[in-house]
């Protein structure tokens, strides 16, 4: 029976880890993806979990080259990436500190490497999914930039308002967002934006983004 730990916290029980894999690939009829860091305490658990993951009928593996105690700390380590690519019998999933088209291209170079998965980078940069595919290093100008947030924070609002129940649930939602944007040159603004405290004055600020 399993004791009931989740996430990251598996990886301090491979056996059970390996328990509950084979029970999701029974019941699971599509491609099965595992979503892990690269160990528990120590980067190099990785190499002991491929074989698990390989034997547990696991179809993709992502990885986020980080120890779960590290949480986000430091630099996700795309070194170890390329070993793990270079011995992962699986398509491996690359995440952790996508940021910019740049880390993105070299990460697709890497064999064995099928795909990446942006998590904070596209919160920052919703545009950054696009600019991969057409491979464009070239930074925007700061008019563009600036009309791009607008459009996809202003794009957001009803939806939050849909989802979160209320405007004051929708308004925090939106100011927690910010802090997922590290833009130096909009950190005024940004700053005036997270001191609304209605809806209306934070789609006023919007415009000065």
């Amino acid at each position: 029976m399993l004791s009931g730990i989740t996430g990251g916290e598996l990886l301090r029980d491979p056996a059970e880890l390996a328990v509950l894999l084979r029970q999701l690939r029974a019941r699971i009829k599509v491609d099965f993806s595992v979503k892990c860091r690269a160990g528990y305490d120590d980067p190099r658990q990785i190499f002991e979990l491929l074989p698990i993951f390989a034997d547990c009928g696991v179809d993709w593996l992502i990885l986020h080259p980080r120890t779960v105690v590290q949480c986000y700390k430091g630099r996700a380590d795309h070194q170890l990436t390329a070993e793990v690519a270079a011995a992962c019998p699986l398509p491996l999933v690359v995440n952790g500190d996508i940021n910019e088209v740049e880390t993105g291209l070299e990460l697709l170079e890497i064999a064995g490497v099928v795909g990446l998965m942006l998590g904070r980078g596209a919160l920052a940069d919703p545009f950054l999914f696009k600019r991969l595919r057409q491979r464009q290093l070239d930074p925007v100008s700061q008019a563009e930039r600036s009309e791009q947030l607008r459009g996809y924070i202003g794009d957001l609002l009803p939806g939050y308002l849909e989802q979160f129940c209320g405007e004051r649930q929708a308004l925090m939602k939106l100011k927690d967002l910010l802090n997922f944007i590290p833009d130096p040159e909009r950190q005024r603004i940004f700053g005036k934006m997270k001191r609304a405290q209605s809806l209306e004055k934070f789609r006023r600020l919007l415009q000065d983004v």
